[in-house]
Protein backbone atom coordinates (compact mmCIF):
# COMPACT_ATOMS: atom_id res chain seq x y z
CA UNK A 1 0.00 0.00 0.00
CA UNK A 2 1.11 3.56 -0.73
CA UNK A 3 0.85 4.57 2.95
CA UNK A 4 3.14 1.75 4.24
CA UNK A 5 0.83 1.24 7.21
CA UNK A 6 0.87 4.89 8.31
CA UNK A 7 -2.52 6.25 9.39
CA UNK A 8 -3.62 8.32 6.38
CA UNK A 9 -7.40 8.36 6.69
CA UNK A 10 -7.31 11.72 8.50
CA UNK A 11 -4.93 14.67 8.23
CA UNK A 12 -2.53 15.76 10.95
CA UNK A 13 -2.86 18.97 12.94
CA UNK A 14 -1.09 22.27 12.33
CA UNK A 15 1.70 23.13 14.71
CA UNK A 16 4.95 25.07 15.11
CA UNK A 17 7.92 23.66 17.05
CA UNK A 18 10.57 26.16 18.10
CA UNK A 19 13.34 23.54 18.20
CA UNK A 20 13.19 23.22 14.39
CA UNK A 21 14.23 26.86 13.84
CA UNK A 22 17.72 27.28 12.29
CA UNK A 23 18.92 29.65 15.03
CA UNK A 24 17.85 27.18 17.72
CA UNK A 25 19.59 24.27 15.97
CA UNK A 26 22.74 26.34 15.47
CA UNK A 27 22.87 27.17 19.18
CA UNK A 28 22.38 23.51 20.14
CA UNK A 29 25.28 22.64 17.84
CA UNK A 30 27.52 25.51 18.93
CA UNK A 31 27.39 24.65 22.63
CA UNK A 32 28.94 21.34 21.51
CA UNK A 33 31.58 23.29 19.49
CA UNK A 34 30.13 22.47 16.06
CA UNK A 35 30.31 25.14 13.38
CA UNK A 36 26.99 26.36 11.99
CA UNK A 37 26.43 24.95 8.48
CA UNK A 38 25.55 28.47 7.25
CA UNK A 39 28.52 30.27 8.83
CA UNK A 40 29.86 31.41 5.46
CA UNK A 41 26.58 32.90 4.21
CA UNK A 42 23.20 33.98 5.51
CA UNK A 43 21.54 31.99 2.73
CA UNK A 44 20.70 28.36 3.39
CA UNK A 45 18.49 25.44 2.34
CA UNK A 46 16.18 23.60 4.73
CA UNK A 47 14.38 20.29 4.14
CA UNK A 48 11.59 18.92 6.33
CA UNK A 49 10.79 15.23 5.90
CA UNK A 50 7.19 14.63 6.90
CA UNK A 51 6.04 18.25 6.74
CA UNK A 52 2.40 17.41 7.48
CA UNK A 53 0.00 20.29 6.89
CA UNK A 54 2.96 22.61 6.23
CA UNK A 55 2.03 25.27 8.78
CA UNK A 56 5.22 25.07 10.84
CA UNK A 57 7.46 25.13 7.77
CA UNK A 58 5.55 28.10 6.35
CA UNK A 59 6.13 29.96 9.60
CA UNK A 60 9.87 29.27 9.36
CA UNK A 61 9.92 30.39 5.72
CA UNK A 62 8.29 33.70 6.67
CA UNK A 63 10.65 34.21 9.63
CA UNK A 64 13.76 33.36 7.55
CA UNK A 65 13.21 34.82 4.05
CA UNK A 66 16.94 34.39 3.34
CA UNK A 67 16.42 30.60 3.40
CA UNK A 68 14.91 28.21 0.86
CA UNK A 69 12.53 25.66 2.39
CA UNK A 70 11.32 22.34 1.03
CA UNK A 71 8.67 20.16 2.66
CA UNK A 72 8.13 16.51 1.73
CA UNK A 73 5.09 14.45 2.65
CA UNK A 74 3.54 11.29 1.21
CA UNK A 75 -0.07 12.32 1.98
CA UNK A 76 -1.47 14.27 -1.00
CA UNK A 77 -4.05 15.94 1.26
CA UNK A 78 -1.20 17.36 3.35
CA UNK A 79 0.61 18.64 0.27
CA UNK A 80 -2.50 20.17 -1.29
CA UNK A 81 -3.30 22.11 1.86
CA UNK A 82 0.35 23.08 2.39
CA UNK A 83 0.60 24.54 -1.11
CA UNK A 84 -2.65 26.45 -0.64
CA UNK A 85 -1.38 27.87 2.66
CA UNK A 86 1.98 28.95 1.21
CA UNK A 87 0.19 30.74 -1.63
CA UNK A 88 -2.23 32.41 0.80
CA UNK A 89 0.69 33.65 2.94
CA UNK A 90 2.52 34.96 -0.12
CA UNK A 91 5.68 32.93 0.46
CA UNK A 92 8.11 32.71 -2.47
CA UNK A 93 10.84 30.73 -0.69
CA UNK A 94 9.04 27.45 -0.01
CA UNK A 95 8.18 24.36 -2.05
CA UNK A 96 6.19 21.28 -1.12
CA UNK A 97 6.86 17.88 -2.67
CA UNK A 98 4.35 15.01 -2.81
CA UNK A 99 6.78 12.13 -2.37
CA UNK A 100 7.52 8.81 -0.74
CA UNK A 101 10.73 8.56 1.31
CA UNK A 102 11.60 5.21 -0.22
CA UNK A 103 11.27 6.46 -3.80
CA UNK A 104 13.09 9.71 -3.06
CA UNK A 105 15.95 7.98 -1.22
CA UNK A 106 16.51 5.70 -4.19
CA UNK A 107 16.41 8.49 -6.76
CA UNK A 108 18.26 11.40 -5.18
CA UNK A 109 21.61 12.26 -6.78
CA UNK A 110 23.80 15.33 -7.01
CA UNK A 111 22.43 15.81 -10.52
CA UNK A 112 18.77 15.37 -9.53
CA UNK A 113 16.43 18.12 -10.51
CA UNK A 114 15.56 20.64 -7.78
CA UNK A 115 14.13 20.86 -5.19
CA UNK A 116 15.53 17.55 -3.83
CA UNK A 117 19.21 17.52 -4.67
CA UNK A 118 21.97 15.57 -2.96
CA UNK A 119 24.48 17.33 -0.69
CA UNK A 120 22.62 20.63 -0.95
CA UNK A 121 20.77 21.17 2.34
CA UNK A 122 22.17 22.86 5.42
CA UNK A 123 19.38 21.47 7.62
CA UNK A 124 17.14 18.41 7.43
CA UNK A 125 14.39 17.93 10.02
CA UNK A 126 12.12 14.98 10.79
CA UNK A 127 9.78 15.85 13.65
CA UNK A 128 7.78 12.93 15.01
CA UNK A 129 8.34 10.56 12.08
CA UNK A 130 10.93 7.89 12.92
CA UNK A 131 9.02 5.94 15.56
CA UNK A 132 5.70 6.08 13.72
CA UNK A 133 6.72 4.34 10.48
CA UNK A 134 7.71 0.81 9.45
CA UNK A 135 11.37 -0.28 9.33
CA UNK A 136 11.71 0.14 5.55
CA UNK A 137 10.51 3.74 5.75
CA UNK A 138 12.75 4.43 8.76
CA UNK A 139 15.77 3.33 6.80
CA UNK A 140 14.72 5.40 3.77
CA UNK A 141 14.19 8.44 6.02
CA UNK A 142 17.77 8.33 7.31
CA UNK A 143 19.16 7.49 3.87
CA UNK A 144 17.36 10.47 2.36
CA UNK A 145 18.42 12.80 5.18
CA UNK A 146 22.06 11.80 4.82
CA UNK A 147 22.10 12.11 1.04
CA UNK A 148 20.33 15.47 1.08
CA UNK A 149 22.62 17.05 3.70
CA UNK A 150 25.81 18.82 2.77
CA UNK A 151 28.94 17.97 4.77
CA UNK A 152 28.72 19.57 8.20
CA UNK A 153 24.94 19.88 7.90
CA UNK A 154 22.51 19.35 10.79
CA UNK A 155 19.85 16.64 11.02
CA UNK A 156 17.10 17.07 13.61
CA UNK A 157 15.15 13.95 14.60
CA UNK A 158 12.54 13.81 17.35
CA UNK A 159 11.00 10.54 18.46
CA UNK A 160 9.29 8.55 21.19
CA UNK A 161 11.79 6.65 23.30
CA UNK A 162 12.07 4.10 26.05
CA UNK A 163 11.89 3.68 28.97
CA UNK A 164 9.24 6.42 29.25
CA UNK A 165 6.93 4.82 26.67
CA UNK A 166 6.94 1.34 28.17
CA UNK A 167 3.59 1.86 29.86
CA UNK A 168 1.84 3.38 26.87
CA UNK A 169 3.07 0.53 24.67
CA UNK A 170 0.50 -1.61 26.53
CA UNK A 171 -2.24 0.86 25.62
CA UNK A 172 -1.11 1.08 21.99
CA UNK A 173 -1.04 -2.68 21.52
CA UNK A 174 -4.58 -3.06 22.88
CA UNK A 175 -5.77 -0.12 20.76
CA UNK A 176 -4.27 -1.69 17.64
CA UNK A 177 -6.19 -4.91 18.23
CA UNK A 178 -9.41 -3.04 19.01
CA UNK A 179 -9.10 -1.04 15.78
CA UNK A 180 -8.59 -4.20 13.72
CA UNK A 181 -11.94 -5.63 14.78
CA UNK A 182 -13.92 -2.37 14.74
CA UNK A 183 -15.46 -0.03 12.20
CA UNK A 184 -12.47 1.96 10.85
CA UNK A 185 -14.43 5.19 11.26
CA UNK A 186 -15.25 4.52 14.94
CA UNK A 187 -12.09 6.21 16.18
CA UNK A 188 -13.45 7.67 19.40
CA UNK A 189 -15.20 4.44 20.40
CA UNK A 190 -11.97 2.46 19.92
CA UNK A 191 -10.03 4.83 22.15
CA UNK A 192 -12.75 4.86 24.80
CA UNK A 193 -13.00 1.06 24.86
CA UNK A 194 -9.23 0.64 25.12
CA UNK A 195 -8.96 3.19 27.92
CA UNK A 196 -11.67 1.40 29.91
CA UNK A 197 -10.01 -1.97 29.34
CA UNK A 198 -6.63 -0.65 30.48
CA UNK A 199 -8.09 0.91 33.61
CA UNK A 200 -9.75 -2.41 34.47
CA UNK A 201 -6.49 -4.29 33.93
CA UNK A 202 -4.54 -1.83 36.08
CA UNK A 203 -6.80 -2.20 39.10
CA UNK A 204 -7.22 0.74 41.45
CA UNK A 205 -4.67 3.12 42.90
CA UNK A 206 -5.34 1.60 46.34
CA UNK A 207 -5.28 -2.00 45.11
CA UNK A 208 -3.31 -2.21 41.85
CA UNK A 209 -3.13 -5.37 39.78
CA UNK A 210 0.27 -6.88 38.94
CA UNK A 211 0.19 -4.81 35.74
CA UNK A 212 -0.75 -1.66 37.64
CA UNK A 213 2.03 -2.23 40.16
CA UNK A 214 4.61 -2.58 37.40
CA UNK A 215 3.29 0.42 35.40
CA UNK A 216 2.30 2.92 38.11
CA UNK A 217 2.22 5.94 35.78
CA UNK A 218 0.00 4.47 33.06
CA UNK A 219 -3.26 5.29 34.84
CA UNK A 220 -2.42 8.99 34.93
CA UNK A 221 -1.21 8.94 31.32
CA UNK A 222 -4.53 7.46 30.19
CA UNK A 223 -6.44 10.13 32.09
CA UNK A 224 -4.61 12.81 30.13
CA UNK A 225 -5.48 11.48 26.67
CA UNK A 226 -7.55 14.24 25.04
CA UNK A 227 -10.29 12.58 22.99
CA UNK A 228 -11.29 15.95 21.56
CA UNK A 229 -8.27 15.78 19.25
CA UNK A 230 -8.69 12.43 17.51
CA UNK A 231 -6.58 13.44 14.50
CA UNK A 232 -3.59 13.88 16.79
CA UNK A 233 -4.28 10.67 18.70
CA UNK A 234 -4.55 8.67 15.48
CA UNK A 235 -1.29 10.17 14.26
CA UNK A 236 0.30 9.23 17.57
CA UNK A 237 -1.04 5.71 18.14
CA UNK A 238 -2.72 4.29 15.02
CA UNK A 239 0.24 3.47 12.77
CA UNK A 240 1.29 -0.08 11.94
CA UNK A 241 4.94 0.89 12.36
CA UNK A 242 4.45 2.49 15.79
CA UNK A 243 7.49 1.52 17.83
CA UNK A 244 9.38 3.71 20.33
CA UNK A 245 13.10 2.99 20.52
CA UNK A 246 15.98 3.28 22.91
CA UNK A 247 18.20 6.20 21.92
CA UNK A 248 21.20 3.87 21.61
CA UNK A 249 19.45 1.97 18.81
CA UNK A 250 18.50 5.11 16.91
CA UNK A 251 22.01 6.54 17.26
CA UNK A 252 23.47 3.32 15.87
CA UNK A 253 21.01 3.38 12.96
CA UNK A 254 21.92 7.00 12.18
CA UNK A 255 25.62 6.15 12.32
CA UNK A 256 25.05 3.57 9.56
CA UNK A 257 24.01 6.51 7.39
CA UNK A 258 26.96 8.78 8.35
CA UNK A 259 24.89 10.81 10.81
CA UNK A 260 26.63 11.33 14.16
CA UNK A 261 24.82 12.29 17.35
CA UNK A 262 25.95 15.72 18.53
CA UNK A 263 23.49 17.37 20.88
CA UNK A 264 19.91 17.80 22.01
CA UNK A 265 17.51 20.46 20.84
CA UNK A 266 15.98 20.24 24.33
CA UNK A 267 18.72 22.55 25.53
CA UNK A 268 18.94 21.66 29.26
CA UNK A 269 19.41 18.01 28.22
CA UNK A 270 22.81 19.02 26.80
CA UNK A 271 24.18 19.48 30.31
CA UNK A 272 24.43 16.34 32.42
CA UNK A 273 25.72 18.64 35.18
CA UNK A 274 22.06 19.55 35.82
CA UNK A 275 21.16 16.00 36.85
CA UNK A 276 20.39 15.23 40.48
CA UNK A 277 23.58 14.74 42.47
CA UNK A 278 22.73 11.07 43.06
CA UNK A 279 22.83 10.44 39.28
CA UNK A 280 25.32 13.01 38.02
CA UNK A 281 28.54 11.19 38.88
CA UNK A 282 27.44 7.94 37.24
CA UNK A 283 26.57 9.73 33.99
CA UNK A 284 29.53 12.10 33.84
CA UNK A 285 32.10 9.37 34.37
CA UNK A 286 30.79 7.49 31.32
CA UNK A 287 32.88 8.59 28.31
CA UNK A 288 31.06 6.61 25.63
CA UNK A 289 28.54 9.14 24.20
CA UNK A 290 25.94 6.56 23.21
CA UNK A 291 25.98 4.86 26.58
CA UNK A 292 25.95 8.21 28.36
CA UNK A 293 22.75 9.20 26.57
CA UNK A 294 21.17 5.86 27.40
CA UNK A 295 22.07 6.31 31.07
CA UNK A 296 20.44 9.74 31.02
CA UNK A 297 17.26 8.29 29.48
CA UNK A 298 17.08 5.52 32.05
CA UNK A 299 17.83 7.85 34.95
CA UNK A 300 15.10 10.31 33.94
CA UNK A 301 12.57 7.84 32.47
CA UNK A 302 12.67 9.83 29.24
CA UNK A 303 9.81 9.36 26.80
CA UNK A 304 10.63 11.86 24.03
CA UNK A 305 13.89 13.06 22.54
CA UNK A 306 14.82 15.87 20.18
CA UNK A 307 18.22 14.81 18.90
CA UNK A 308 20.65 16.77 16.76
CA UNK A 309 22.98 14.86 14.42
CA UNK A 310 25.63 16.08 12.01
CA UNK A 311 26.89 14.72 8.72
CA UNK A 312 30.56 15.12 9.44
CA UNK A 313 32.02 16.96 12.41
CA UNK A 314 33.11 20.54 11.82
CA UNK A 315 34.63 21.11 15.23
CA UNK A 316 35.64 24.51 16.56
CA UNK A 317 38.45 25.18 18.99
CA UNK A 318 37.62 26.34 22.50
CA UNK A 319 38.56 29.92 21.57
CA UNK A 320 36.47 29.82 18.38
CA UNK A 321 33.50 28.45 20.28
CA UNK A 322 33.76 31.16 22.94
CA UNK A 323 34.06 33.85 20.26
CA UNK A 324 31.02 32.68 18.33
CA UNK A 325 28.94 32.21 21.48
CA UNK A 326 29.86 35.74 22.48
CA UNK A 327 28.30 37.12 19.30
CA UNK A 328 24.89 35.53 19.91
CA UNK A 329 22.26 38.07 20.87
CA UNK A 330 19.23 37.58 23.11
CA UNK A 331 15.96 39.45 23.55
CA UNK A 332 13.47 39.18 26.41
CA UNK A 333 10.53 37.01 25.36
CA UNK A 334 7.94 36.75 28.10
CA UNK A 335 6.32 39.97 29.24
CA UNK A 336 6.15 39.53 33.01
CA UNK A 337 2.80 39.64 34.77
CA UNK A 338 2.56 41.49 38.09
CA UNK A 339 2.70 38.19 40.01
CA UNK A 340 5.90 37.22 38.20
CA UNK A 341 7.46 40.60 38.92
CA UNK A 342 6.64 40.16 42.62
CA UNK A 343 8.17 36.68 42.55
CA UNK A 344 11.47 38.09 41.33
CA UNK A 345 11.73 40.09 44.52
CA UNK A 346 12.37 36.72 46.16
CA UNK A 347 15.31 35.41 44.09
CA UNK A 348 15.21 31.75 45.19
CA UNK A 349 11.70 31.34 43.70
CA UNK A 350 12.51 33.39 40.60
CA UNK A 351 15.17 31.05 39.24
CA UNK A 352 13.43 27.70 39.26
CA UNK A 353 13.40 25.82 35.95
CA UNK A 354 11.45 22.68 35.12
CA UNK A 355 13.44 20.34 32.89
CA UNK A 356 13.33 16.68 31.90
CA UNK A 357 16.02 16.22 34.57
CA UNK A 358 13.66 17.57 37.20
CA UNK A 359 13.64 20.92 38.94
CA UNK A 360 16.75 23.07 38.54
CA UNK A 361 17.25 25.91 41.02
CA UNK A 362 19.67 28.66 40.06
CA UNK A 363 21.95 30.37 42.57
CA UNK A 364 20.50 33.92 42.97
CA UNK A 365 23.98 35.35 43.32
CA UNK A 366 24.80 34.14 39.81
CA UNK A 367 21.41 34.23 38.11
CA UNK A 368 20.06 37.60 39.34
CA UNK A 369 22.55 39.87 37.49
CA UNK A 370 22.21 37.74 34.33
CA UNK A 371 18.40 37.86 34.51
CA UNK A 372 18.53 41.63 34.90
CA UNK A 373 20.70 42.01 31.82
CA UNK A 374 18.53 39.61 29.80
CA UNK A 375 15.42 41.64 30.70
CA UNK A 376 16.79 44.65 28.81
CA UNK A 377 14.32 45.34 25.99
CA UNK A 378 17.22 46.41 23.75
CA UNK A 379 18.73 42.95 24.05
CA UNK A 380 22.26 41.85 24.88
CA UNK A 381 24.92 39.48 23.62
CA UNK A 382 26.56 36.58 25.39
CA UNK A 383 29.77 38.62 25.49
CA UNK A 384 27.96 41.48 27.24
CA UNK A 385 26.58 39.01 29.75
CA UNK A 386 30.07 37.76 30.41
CA UNK A 387 31.44 41.27 30.91
CA UNK A 388 28.65 42.54 33.16
CA UNK A 389 27.67 39.47 35.14
CA UNK A 390 31.08 37.95 35.68
CA UNK A 391 29.80 34.40 35.36
CA UNK A 392 32.29 31.85 34.12
CA UNK A 393 32.31 30.92 30.45
CA UNK A 394 31.22 27.41 31.41
CA UNK A 395 28.14 28.62 33.29
CA UNK A 396 26.68 31.04 30.74
CA UNK A 397 25.72 28.47 28.08
CA UNK A 398 23.92 26.48 30.77
CA UNK A 399 22.13 29.51 32.20
CA UNK A 400 21.07 30.92 28.84
CA UNK A 401 19.91 27.46 27.77
CA UNK A 402 17.67 27.30 30.84
CA UNK A 403 16.23 30.74 30.11
CA UNK A 404 15.67 29.83 26.44
CA UNK A 405 14.01 26.53 27.30
CA UNK A 406 11.74 28.25 29.83
CA UNK A 407 10.66 30.77 27.19
CA UNK A 408 11.97 33.76 29.11
CA UNK A 409 14.33 34.89 26.35
CA UNK A 410 14.71 34.33 22.62
CA UNK A 411 17.37 34.89 19.99
CA UNK A 412 17.98 38.35 18.52
CA UNK A 413 17.96 38.19 14.70
CA UNK A 414 18.87 41.93 14.47
CA UNK A 415 19.24 43.05 10.80
CA UNK A 416 18.04 39.73 9.38
CA UNK A 417 14.98 39.98 11.61
CA UNK A 418 14.27 43.51 10.44
CA UNK A 419 14.42 42.33 6.83
CA UNK A 420 11.88 39.60 7.62
CA UNK A 421 9.26 41.96 9.09
CA UNK A 422 7.27 42.72 5.89
CA UNK A 423 6.94 39.05 4.92
CA UNK A 424 6.17 37.93 8.48
CA UNK A 425 3.58 40.62 9.14
CA UNK A 426 1.74 39.86 5.90
CA UNK A 427 1.76 36.16 6.76
CA UNK A 428 0.52 36.90 10.28
CA UNK A 429 -2.39 38.94 9.00
CA UNK A 430 -3.38 36.01 6.78
CA UNK A 431 -3.06 33.57 9.69
CA UNK A 432 -5.29 35.77 11.86
CA UNK A 433 -7.91 35.74 9.11
CA UNK A 434 -7.68 31.96 8.77
CA UNK A 435 -8.08 31.46 12.53
CA UNK A 436 -11.23 33.59 12.45
CA UNK A 437 -12.50 31.34 9.66
CA UNK A 438 -12.16 28.32 11.94
CA UNK A 439 -8.74 26.93 10.97
CA UNK A 440 -6.72 25.29 13.74
CA UNK A 441 -3.64 27.51 13.37
CA UNK A 442 -2.37 28.76 16.72
CA UNK A 443 0.90 30.70 16.36
CA UNK A 444 2.13 34.00 14.95
CA UNK A 445 5.62 34.68 13.59
CA UNK A 446 8.04 36.87 15.58
CA UNK A 447 10.47 37.98 12.85
CA UNK A 448 12.94 39.72 15.15
CA UNK A 449 13.29 36.47 17.10
CA UNK A 450 13.12 33.89 14.29
CA UNK A 451 10.42 31.93 16.09
CA UNK A 452 6.66 31.97 16.70
CA UNK A 453 4.38 32.53 19.66
CA UNK A 454 1.08 30.90 20.56
CA UNK A 455 -2.16 32.80 20.10
CA UNK A 456 -5.60 31.42 20.93
CA UNK A 457 -8.89 31.99 19.12
CA UNK A 458 -10.07 34.11 22.05
CA UNK A 459 -6.94 36.27 21.80
CA UNK A 460 -7.40 36.67 18.05
CA UNK A 461 -10.96 37.91 18.63
CA UNK A 462 -9.72 40.20 21.43
CA UNK A 463 -7.13 41.66 19.07
CA UNK A 464 -9.76 42.23 16.37
CA UNK A 465 -12.06 43.99 18.83
CA UNK A 466 -9.14 46.06 20.16
CA UNK A 467 -8.23 47.21 16.64
CA UNK A 468 -11.85 48.33 16.22
CA UNK A 469 -11.45 50.48 19.34
CA UNK A 470 -13.67 48.43 21.64
CA UNK A 471 -13.02 48.21 25.37
CA UNK A 472 -14.42 46.64 28.53
CA UNK A 473 -17.90 45.14 28.31
CA UNK A 474 -18.26 45.96 24.60
CA UNK A 475 -15.01 44.16 23.79
CA UNK A 476 -16.03 41.08 25.81
CA UNK A 477 -19.47 40.97 24.18
CA UNK A 478 -17.95 41.27 20.71
CA UNK A 479 -15.53 38.41 21.43
CA UNK A 480 -18.37 36.24 22.72
CA UNK A 481 -20.37 36.85 19.54
CA UNK A 482 -17.33 35.84 17.52
CA UNK A 483 -17.03 32.60 19.47
CA UNK A 484 -20.70 31.82 18.99
CA UNK A 485 -20.43 32.42 15.24
CA UNK A 486 -17.69 29.78 15.07
CA UNK A 487 -19.56 27.34 17.31
CA UNK A 488 -16.83 27.64 19.96
CA UNK A 489 -17.39 27.78 23.71
CA UNK A 490 -15.27 28.88 26.63
CA UNK A 491 -14.51 26.08 29.06
CA UNK A 492 -13.46 25.91 32.69
CA UNK A 493 -10.49 24.05 34.19
CA UNK A 494 -12.34 20.73 33.74
CA UNK A 495 -12.98 21.48 30.04
CA UNK A 496 -16.69 21.87 30.76
CA UNK A 497 -18.49 24.66 28.86
CA UNK A 498 -19.13 27.77 30.95
CA UNK A 499 -22.89 28.18 31.04
CA UNK A 500 -23.55 31.57 32.66
CA UNK A 501 -23.08 34.61 30.41
CA UNK A 502 -21.76 36.62 33.37
CA UNK A 503 -18.98 34.09 33.90
CA UNK A 504 -18.20 33.99 30.16
CA UNK A 505 -17.81 37.76 29.96
CA UNK A 506 -15.70 37.85 33.13
CA UNK A 507 -13.34 35.22 31.72
CA UNK A 508 -13.02 37.10 28.41
CA UNK A 509 -12.36 40.36 30.27
CA UNK A 510 -9.59 38.74 32.32
CA UNK A 511 -8.09 37.21 29.17
CA UNK A 512 -8.23 40.59 27.44
CA UNK A 513 -6.44 42.29 30.33
CA UNK A 514 -3.60 39.76 30.23
CA UNK A 515 -3.33 39.77 26.43
CA UNK A 516 -3.50 43.54 25.87
CA UNK A 517 -1.17 44.45 28.75
CA UNK A 518 1.42 41.66 28.52
CA UNK A 519 1.37 39.46 25.43
CA UNK A 520 0.39 42.00 22.76
CA UNK A 521 3.22 44.43 23.67
CA UNK A 522 5.68 41.54 23.35
CA UNK A 523 4.29 40.60 19.93
CA UNK A 524 4.61 44.20 18.79
CA UNK A 525 8.13 44.54 20.19
CA UNK A 526 9.26 41.42 18.28
CA UNK A 527 7.76 42.58 14.99
CA UNK A 528 4.70 40.33 14.68
CA UNK A 529 2.14 43.05 13.98
CA UNK A 530 2.17 46.35 12.06
CA UNK A 531 2.51 49.58 14.03
CA UNK A 532 -0.64 51.07 12.49
CA UNK A 533 -2.67 48.57 14.52
CA UNK A 534 -1.66 50.35 17.73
Amino acid sequence: MWHHGYHSRTTYGSGFYRELAPDWLDFAALIQSHQSPRHHSHQFRYLELGSGMGFGLCQLAAAYPEGQFVGVDFNPSHIAQSQTLAERLGLANITFVDGDFIDLANSITSCAAPPIQANSFHYVAAHGIYTWVVDQVRDALLQLASRALRAGGIFYCSYNCYPGWLGRSVFQKLLQQEQRRSDPTADKACFQTTIRTCHHLLGTAESPSPLGASLPFLRNELDHLDLRNLNYLNGEYSNVGWAPVYSADLHSHCAEHRLTFLSSASLPDCFAELLASSLKQLVLQEKNPTLRQLLIDLATNKSFRRDVFVKGANTLSQAQTANQLGQIGFLPFQQKSPSEERAEQDPPSAYVFMTSFGQVIGDPGVYAPIAKQLANAQGCTMAQLQNSAGASAEELPIITSLFLDAGRITFDRSELGMAAIPVAQHANQCVLELIQMGRDHSTLILPLAGTSVEISLVEVLILQAHIQGLEGHMLASCVNLGLEALGAKLVDEDHSPIAKMKDVLEKITAAADDFLNHRLPMMRRLGALPDEWF
